[in-house]
């Protein structure tokens, strides 16, 4: 049975009764391009992570493992720590909200309904939601976002469907099958 899959989704939202949006199932091609859209931000996020890392340990628990695989405990965080932590989590947020959201709802919602600005002209794309911005408006851009990120694979039902790449019977290149 072939299986049927659906492009977009049209969703209620919760944080804002009344309104709906619709966002699009992102093709492996159109994740890719917005992945390189935002390289940029992506690159700065992880050489915070590493700057964070450099303070807490790499599991974020001042614990360092050496290469002997003896546990050093780095004890409590001074002030100067504390206060660079609290600044890496600050620009995270703001390369989060300022990049990295904004690219995720221009990629994959389609539309808004039943949403006006002051002047009660639709609001009604993307660029017009992130135009229009506003305090009222963070807990459905929050939600938008959410679905967007979700919105780029398949879901679980469709994903169990598929055939496995690596027990299918057909080889992936066309070539031969190796066995063990």
């Amino acid at each position: 049975m072939p299986i049927q899959l659906k492009s977009k989704k049209r969703i209620e939202s919760a944080a804002l009764p009344g309104v709906a949006f619709t966002v699009r199932r992102l093709a492996q091609i159109r994740r890719a391009e917005m992945e390189l859209s935002t390289i940029g931000p992506r690159s700065e996020i992880a050489k915070l992570v590493r700057e964070y890392k450099s303070i807490m340990g790499d599991d974020g628990t001042r614990d360092l493992t050496t290469q002997e695989g003896r546990t050093v405990r780095l004890g409590e965080l001074s002030s100067d720590e504390v206060i660079k932590i609290a600044g890496i989590d600050q620009r995270v947020a703001l390369i989060i909200d300022q990049s990295l959201k904004p690219a995720s709802i221009r990629t994959a919602l389609v539309s808004i309904e039943e949403l006006t600005d002051e002047d009660g002209k639709p609001v009604d794309t993307a660029d017009k939601l992130l135009a229009a911005a506003t305090p009222e408006l963070d807990g459905l851009m929050e939600e938008i976002y959410r679905a967007c990120e979700a919105a780029g694979g398949l879901d679980a039902e469709e994903t169990k469907n598929l055939p496995s790449p690596i027990t299918g019977t057909e080889p992936a290149t066309g070539s031969a099958t190796v066995t063990a």
